[in-house]
């Protein structure tokens, strides 16, 4: 796991949501590390906007 997919990881476990970062360069090594914890079966996406995503740890 990468360190910014466990970060995200770390910030669903405490809220359950994710606001991606303002910066496009980094929303995109975001929305990569999801897609790595998804495929991983760590979260469950249940809802996905422009400004953040809400998911299911398990």
């Amino acid at each position: 796991m990468s360190e910014l997919a466990e970060q995200i990881y770390e910030a669903l476990k405490i809220r359950g949501q994710y606001n991606y970062s303002t910066d496009s360069i980094i929303k995109d090594l975001e929305t990569k590390a999801l897609k790595e914890l998804e495929n991983a079966n760590y979260i469950t996406i249940k809802a996905r906007t422009i400004g953040y995503v809400i998911a299911d740890v398990l």
